[in-house]
């Protein structure tokens, strides 16, 4: 999966092609406003891994009241997504970013959640545990989010997202609050609200290659 591919799936439509994800059951820190430095347009770096890579493959449109609309450039055409609430929090100097995972997991898998059909109201109670059953497929919670790291330089942005497997070894190992289930090639980690701001602080927690944008327009980009 390319940078830009990478970027859709973290902010917007979560494209989990190996169904793998890290939700939180509550955001980690207290919601502030909009952050101004993110306001305005924002285009994809390429991934130096990806040689075929295309500057500005994928448009970030940020709203002051925190709307983030995806605008996707090929050669076939334009693709634009509907505008999502994006909701930003601090914690000292660290700045986080997040989504509500069923909005956007909506928007990919129309109506399925991590991929699999499931209610649109699944209770915590419903979701994964420890250990799935063999018959029954990992289940995100309504109200769960999407979390990420962000941070602004001038004109750059970077974006770090939960490193999925990580997060399941703490979690297994008793240093993060949380879920794990595994069923297949799904994985999906639930982070519960005892988790805090101080033990996001693990640096493996997140992965430390960011997504990459600029403010400055891409030649590519019409």
């Amino acid at each position: 999966m390319n940078s830009a591919h990478a970027l859709a799936a973290a902010l917007l439509l979560l494209g989990l092609a190996s169904c793998e994800v890290t939700t939180f059951q509550n955001p980690p820190v207290a919601e502030l406003a909009c952050d101004a430095r993110l306001v305005g347009d924002w285009f994809s770096v390429p991934d130096t891994d990806h040689s075929d890579d295309t500057p500005g493959e994928l448009e970030l449109k940020i709203d002051k009241t925190c709307n983030v609309s995806i605008i996707e450039h090929n050669k076939d055409g334009d693709k634009r997504h509907d505008p999502e609430a994006l909701h930003v929090g601090r914690d000292g100097a660290q700045d986080y970013a997040w989504l509500d995972y069923q909005v956007l997991s909506k928007a990919l898998f129309n109506g399925d959640n991590l991929g699999h059909k499931a209610p649109p109201n699944t209770p915590a109670s419903a979701s994964a545990s420890a250990s799935a059953s063999d018959s029954d497929d990992p289940v995100v919670p309504a109200g769960d989010v999407y979390v990420m790291r962000y941070s602004v330089h001038d004109k750059d942005l970077q974006i770090l997202q939960p490193d999925n497997h990580a997060i399941a070894h703490r979690i297994i190992d008793g240093k993060l609050s949380g879920e794990v289930s595994k069923k297949d090639h799904t994985l999906l980690n639930r982070l519960t609200d005892k988790v805090t701001p101080e033990q996001l602080q693990d640096d493996v927690v997140f992965d430390p290659k960011p997504l990459q944008f600029t403010r400055d327009h891409p030649e590519s980009v019409k």
